[in-house]
Formats: C-alpha cells, sequence, structure tokens
C-alpha cells in the first residue's frame, strides 16, 4: 500500500498512525474508521475523543504495542508510529516492526532501540489474552 497522508482505503489514512489506528481497530461512537495522528495518540484532540496510549518501559513491549515519537511536535512528518512484533536479538536492543513509511509503504523490518529517539507505548484498551 502506497504511504499518503491525504489518501484512505476502507476509511483508514495510508500513512504510519493510519495504519496503526486500523490495526488497533480505532473506531468513532458510530463505528466508522477514527483516523488519529501521531500527537492526538498520546495528547488526544484533533477530533478524537482523547488519548489511546500511555508510556511503557522497553523491557514490558509486547505484540501489538507501539513504537515511535509521539505527542507534541510530532504532526505530519516531523512523527512516526510502527507496531512491535518481537525481539530480534536476546539482548533486547533490536525489535521486529510492521510500519506504515514514506519510502516505500507498508514494510515488515528490524530497528534498533536508538532509532529516531523513538518510544514504547501501549494501547489503553489492550485485552490481555
Amino acid at each position: 500500500m502506497p504511504y499518503s497522508q491525504t489518501r484512505y482505503l476502507n476509511g483508514w489514512r495510508t500513512d504510519c498512525s493510519g495504519y496503526v489506528s486500523m490495526a488497533w481497530n480505532l473506531r468513532t461512537s458510530s463505528g466508522r474508521p477514527l483516523n488519529h495522528n501521531t500527537d492526538s495518540m498520546l495528547r488526544g484532540g484533533y477530533g478524537t475523543p482523547g488519548p489511546v496510549v500511555h508510556p511503557i518501559a522497553w523491557k514490558d513491549l509486547k505484540a501489538g504495542d507501539a513504537i515511535g515519537f509521539l505527542g507534541r511536535g510530532s504532526i505530519g512528518d516531523a512523527g512516526h508510529v510502527m507496531l512491535f512484533e518481537k525481539w530480534a536479538n536476546s539482548a533486547h536492543t533490536v525489535y521486529w516492526v510492521y510500519e506504515q513509511a514514506g519510502d516505500g509503504g507498508t514494510h515488515h523490518r528490524t530497528h534498533r532501540i536508538s532509532y529516531n529517539h523513538d518510544k514504547p507505548y501501549r494501547y489503553n484498551k489492550i485485552l490481555e489474552g
């Protein structure tokens, strides 16, 4: 899927935060897709009902958590968010993510924990299985 901050597929924006909003099935009270941006995921606003994530420690990451630059100063090209899949090494310094990125759309790849000074977050309504 090509990356775009202005295009939609089935109601979901085809940028990084739209991709994560889709993966978490974020919806309005009437059931329509709710597309957060990297700022509103952490702080709410911009027509959203409030924040949907909270910071967690790197050691607490689980599949489906978010990693990125969120909150103040992250709107547009300044921010980014990805979905954590699993650790890529036993030292927990490299991780696998799914992401929608401007360098070619949807990716499954690894990053180091020092990548872009990103931080880990957990979806507020996560259901533990």
